[in-house]
Parts: structure tokens; sequence; C-alpha cells
């Protein structure tokens, strides 16, 4: 017997099914049917019921790991099997279940296959694990079947038994919460009416799990055995007339299922549908319509559940595999593309042809001058020259931001300061002490100039030097690398491995080494960090950093000195002592302002004066070695050294010397023709089953409750 709604119900579990047999649920949360329960409490056979298919009696068989049944009406009776391991497992492990396949082929040996499936996922025997997340589907078709998928879960506990302890407890809620949670899933949840319903933790864990009940349908078993509690019998009699305060919009069903005598006697499905239809005329549950009770009905209503529920999920539906397709999509333009270039002599006239295109695009892009303009407006990653005269623009901007460790860059100190602090301002006065700590470290004396000292600091502070070098390099060679990896795929005809073998062959090799070469010359004319060689100072630039370090020192301490000594705030309009502005009450005429001057002079902070010294030495040293790095590296040198050369990275007639290897490259593997073939058929059901799914939903707007 085979229940649709409609013409279109038929459509649409089979557009349901394809997709699950895409394996596509990993991505797509499909709708389903789950019967989740206590043990004992009737979940297998409410299976029984449902798919018509008859389970082992034996609980430890079909109960320790998912079980998803599919049925469907066929006009053979026949029985598959297949296992989806846990993605837990190791991969050897998942490789060798998905082999997996039953040697029995009849309805009748269902128990025998669930038994195999148990042994390959080893769960249930000795030092075995009781239970596991893998799921052994079931595909079954006769004539007599119900079309519908269900998944059985195993069996919520609390203590030990024969093949469980109480550890195997949270495992197990963990798999049914796993289950149920999925939004598009329908839960049957089976609670049996010997036991009352708030004992059974299920009802929470759906109440947790569904807390509106838009998704939920309640299963009431053994009601024969209810009876003998009156009370308890008209609890679950009043979940049936809809008396509960929280209600399930699925609402509930109750059915009677074989008990052991009868599964011993193994009556047919007909005896078994009158034993339950003369149980529930009986008291109290005759008072439950018959649309609410008996296996028939049942089935009606999951049929019609399932479709209406799917109708209304399928926008999210065809969202999902949309995305899905989107993926094998990107998976197939990553694939090299198959090409035929004909034999070896063809192969090599082409690559002359290609290396003269290649050779006149490369010179337009490194000259800046385009007689294809149309070609290099498409992107700017052709105009290489601007593209590299961008890098050297944004490297000396960095140089001159963020180039020192002190984050501050030399200011001369312009005729216009009247403050007496050195315009770098407070980072002066600590960068001051700290060198003033190093001197004494190092137990460097008052006295000349310690050279290797002064390029220490030099060192430290010019610190970012070799980062921002280095960085530049590498982008002008990525740049480079992508420039030319453009024209390469453009001159090809856009074949792929032809592109490849051109550029790991020539272009890398070439860029490598002009990287190495230039990295050289500019190493030569840079200051060495990694070694940290000394650097000389001239007399003159000696003279000067000694004449303006004792001059900077002199006025600044002799200032603070005498603003401390008078409590005021002294000001210098410019470089001669005269200038010297105080109070009226300090001071009488410039010759007291020399005499002043004179006195504070002989507290002088011999420390504070060497340091400072130090500073201007290594300013000094900044400012030449800077003007030499950023000649080494402008525009004119990257010209010289980097870009000329790259005119000649193809010599003529080197193309067609990869001619049998570009011939041999572009010949497609099986293996990405095999990958091909798959994604382009997984890629087409996808396709097809978002247009059915779009033309179903469209036609059942008018249907659909």
């Amino acid at each position: 017997m085979t229940l649709l709604i409609n013409d279109n119900h038929s459509q649409l579990l089979a557009v349901i099914e394809k997709l699950k047999g895409e394996g596509i649920e990993k991505d797509v949360d499909l709708p389903k049917l789950v019967v989740c329960g206590e043990q004992k409490a009737g979940k297998s056979s409410t299976l029984e019921a449902i798919s018509g298919l008859q389970f082992p009696a034996d609980d430890a068989l079909c109960t320790r790991f998912p079980t998803e049944i599919t049925t469907e009406h066929g006009p053979y009776a026949r029985l598959s099997a297949t296992i989806t391991p846990s993605s837990s497992r190791p991969q050897v492990e998942q490789e060798q279940m998905k082999t997996y396949w039953p040697k029995e082929t009849s309805l009748d040996q269902l128990g025998s296959i669930i038994d195999q499936a148990r042994k390959v996922l080893g769960v249930g025997g000795p030092r075995q694990p009781a239970f596991v997340n893998d799921i052994l589907h079931i595909k079954a078709s006769a004539p007599n079947l119900t079309q519908a998928s269900i998944t059985d879960l195993p069996g919520l506990f609390h203590g030990h038994g024969d093949h469980q302890n109480a550890e195997d407890g949270p495992l197990v809620r963990e798999m049914v919460r796993s289950f149920i949670r999925q939004p598009r899933t329908i839960i049957l949840a089976v609670l049996s009416a010997e036991i009352e319903r708030t004992s059974q933790e299920i009802t929470k864990m759906v109440s947790d799990e569904d807390p509106d009940g838009v998704r939920t349908l309640g299963i009431i078993t053994n009601p024969d055995a209810a009876v003998k509690r009156p009370s308890r019998a008209a609890s679950y009699v009043n979940l049936l007339l809809g008396n509960d305060r929280q209600k399930l919009v699925f609402g509930w069903h109750v059915i009677r299922n074989r008990d052991q005598q009868q599964l011993q006697d193994g009556i047919s499905t007909a005896e078994r549908d009158r034993f339950e239809a003369e149980c529930l005329s009986q008291a109290p549950w005759n008072k439950v319509p018959t649309d609410r009770k008996g296996r028939p009905s049942l089935l009606i209503r999951l049929a019609e559940i399932m479709y209406f529920w799917t109708i209304k999920e399928a926008p999210g539906i065809i969202d999902d595999v949309e995305r899905v397709a989107d993926s094998y999509r990107h998976r197939l333009s990553q694939l090299r593309t198959s090409t035929t270039l004909g034999n070896e002599a063809d192969v090599r006239e082409k690559l002359f042809a290609v290396e003269h295109n290649f050779r006149d695009l490369l010179r337009q892009a490194i000259s800046g001058h385009y007689s294809n303009p149309a070609f290099f407006s498409k992107k700017k990653v052709f105009q290489l020259r601007s593209q590299l005269e961008v890098y050297v623009e944004r490297f000396e901007t960095e140089i001159n931001t963020s180039g020192t460790k002190l984050g501050f860059v030399n200011v001369d100190w312009k005729e216009t300061d009247t403050k007496l602090d050195h315009p770098l301002g407070m980072a002066y006065d600590m960068w001051s002490a700290e060198i003033i700590q190093k001197m004494q470290e190092r137990s460097i004396g008052i006295g000349p100039l310690k050279i290797d000292f002064v390029s220490d600091i030099f060192y430290d502070y010019t610190a970012p030097w070799p980062t921002l070098i280095q960085s530049l390099l590498e982008s002008l060679c990525s740049e480079t690398t992508t420039c030319l990896t453009h024209i390469l795929h453009h001159v090809t005809g856009e074949q792929s491995a032809l592109t490849s073998i051109l550029k790991e062959n020539l272009i890398d090799p070439e860029i490598a080494r002009l990287h190495q070469e230039f990295s050289k010359s500019i190493h030569a004319n840079v200051p060495a960090h990694s070694i940290r060689a000394p650097l000389m100072l001239s007399d003159r630039e000696m003279d000067k950093v000694v004449r303006k370090g004792r001059e900077i020192a002199q006025r600044i301490q002799v200032m603070n000195t005498i603003g401390k000594h008078f409590n005021i705030d002294v000001e210098l309009t410019g470089k001669s002592w005269s200038t010297l502005r105080l109070p009226p009450t300090a001071i009488k005429s410039p010759a007291d302002a020399d005499t002043l001057r004179d006195t504070f002079v002989g507290h002088m902070d011999l420390e504070r004066s060497a340091s400072i010294e130090v500073i201007e030495a290594v300013l000094e040293l900044y400012e030449r070695e800077k003007r030499r790095m950023l000649g080494v590296l402008d525009f004119g040198s990257i010209q010289r050294h980097f870009l000329t050369p790259l005119s000649d990275v193809v010599p003529l007639n080197t193309f067609p010397k990869f001619a049998g290897q570009a011939l041999k490259a572009t010949e497609e593997d099986l293996d990405i023709r095999a990958q091909r073939t798959e994604l382009t058929e997984r890629l087409s059901i996808l396709e097809q089953a978002v247009q059915e799914l779009q033309a179903l939903q469209g036609s059942c707007e008018d249907t659909c409750p």
C-alpha cells in the first residue's frame, strides 16, 4: 500500500530521496521522520508498523546505532543496506565501512543484515562499545510496502543492562539530541502508556529541542497494558483529545503493536491491524477519534505531515541545495581543462605564436606604453609598471612614517622654534634617559663618541627597515608574477595546464633569480642590520654632531635649571643667548644674562650631554643612510635592476622547447576526468532537484494549509 496525498506527493518524495542519495545531508538539513523514546517503549515496533518490515525482537541488534529505513512500492521484493561511518572514526575504518554490502537481499533476512552491520561496526560485543554514531541505511522495496523514510534511534535508558552500563547513557542522549534538534526533522516521540508521561525522559528532551511543539507527533504505545491503571489511561486519552496544556501542533496518536507472542507466531499485517482495532475500540480508547488511533490512520497522518512540512520548508531547502551546487561549480572550475593540442609539431608551432604574443605584451607592461590599450585596461594587474610605482611610493611613505622604532623621524631644529625642548618632544627626553642607562650598562664613560655604540643605537632606531625592505621586494616579485601569469593565461587561450608549465619552468625561476640579485645589490648599499657593522661618520659630520649636540644640551639643561631656580617659564627667541627672556626682577641687563648663563653652565649634566651627542649622531646617520637607501630603492633603481632585466625573462625560441611536456600535461589523466564526470553528474542532479522543488512549491501554494 502506497499512501500519496496527491499527484505531486510521489514526485516530492522522489526528489528528497534523490538528494539523500547524493549524500547531501551532511551539508543540507532535509526533512525526515525520527523515532525516539525510552528503551522498551515500543520504538522498533512503531518503526515496524510504519515501514511494514518485520524487525528482530532482540533490541540489542537494532537499537545500538541509528538505523534509517527507506521503503518504497515496487514490483519485486528486494533489500539493500549501506553504512555512513561517523566522522570521528579513523579514515581507514571509514573507507572500509563505506564498502559494506549485505550478502542477503531477502526481506525476511532483515535481522541477519542488521547483525552483519553490528559486527562491521564493532558494537555490542565483548570489549566493544555499546553504542556508536554510525548510521545504517536500509532500503526495501516490495509490492505491499508503504512509501516512507524513517530513522530509529537508540532508546534512552538509566542504569545497567546486559549490553550497556550507566556511562553509555549520556552518549545515547547526545546522539538522540543531535538528530531531533535539526530544525527540519519531524520528531515521533514514542511514549509507553504503561508509564507516566512525566516519568519518561523523552518528554522533557522533546520539549527542550522543540519548545513550541511545531514539529513533534506524539505516539502512544501499549494501550492494552494501560487499562490496568484507569487514571493513567485517562491522562493519555486527554492527550489524544487535545486537552493537554502543552499542545503539539501535530497532536498525538495511539497504536497497539504486536506483543511478544504475536511476534513469535508471525501474524500477518492484516491480523495485526484487526487485533489493534479490537483493542482500541474498548474503553477508554473508544473515546479517541478514528483518525488519531491505529496504524492505518497513522500512515495517512504521517504522509500528510511530511508532504506539507516539506513544501513549507522548500524555500530553505532550495537555498541550501543551491549553496552546495555552487561549491560543486567552484570545484569544477578548479579542475584542469581537457584540451587537445594535436601532435608535438602542432604544439611547437602554437608555442612560437604564444611566445611572440607574450613577449609583446610583457614589453608593453614594462614600458607603460600600450599599443593594445583595450587589453591593458581590463585589469590593473596587467599594468605592471604603474603597479610597481605604487609600491615604491608606498615604501617611501612607510619609511618616513613607520621606519623608526621610536615611532618618529628626525625633524631639524628650525630658527623659529621658541621652546627650549627639542622638536622631538617628550620622546627625545625618554630616549636620552634610555641611552644614559645603556652607557652605564656598557661602562661607556664621558668623552669622545664611541662609533660602535652610536651604530648599535642607530640599528635599534631603524629596526623596521629590514622588514620594510623585504616587504617591498616580496610585493614587487608577487605583483610581477601575478602580471606575467595573467598574460600567460591570456596568450595560451586560458589553458591552465600550459600556463602552469611555462610559469613553473620559466617565470618562477627567473623572478626568483631577479629577486636574489636585486637583494644582493640592496644589501650592499644599505646598513646591514643582521651583522650590525659599525657605521663611520666623516670628520665634518662628527664636528657637526658634537657642536649641535653640545648646543642642544646646553640650551635644554641651562634653561631648565634657570627656570627651576627662579620658578618661572624660560623662553629663548633665537639661538643667541642675548635673546634670553627673563622677568625684570631676575635680570637687569644683557650682561647679567651672560653672567647667569656662565654660572649655570658649570652645573651641566655631562651624562645627559653625552647622550644627546649620541642621539644627534644617530639622527645624522639616519638622514644620510635613509637618503642612500631611498636612492637604491627609488623607481629608477627598480627599473635598472628589476624591470629591464625582466624583459629578457623569456629568451627567443624558449616556449617551443616545452612542446613535449605541454602535450603530455594537457592530456587529462583519468582521475581528473573521473572527478569532472562525477561532479558534473552530481551538479546536474542538484540543479534538477532545485527546479523540481520550485515547480512543486508553486503548484502547492493553493493546496497547502
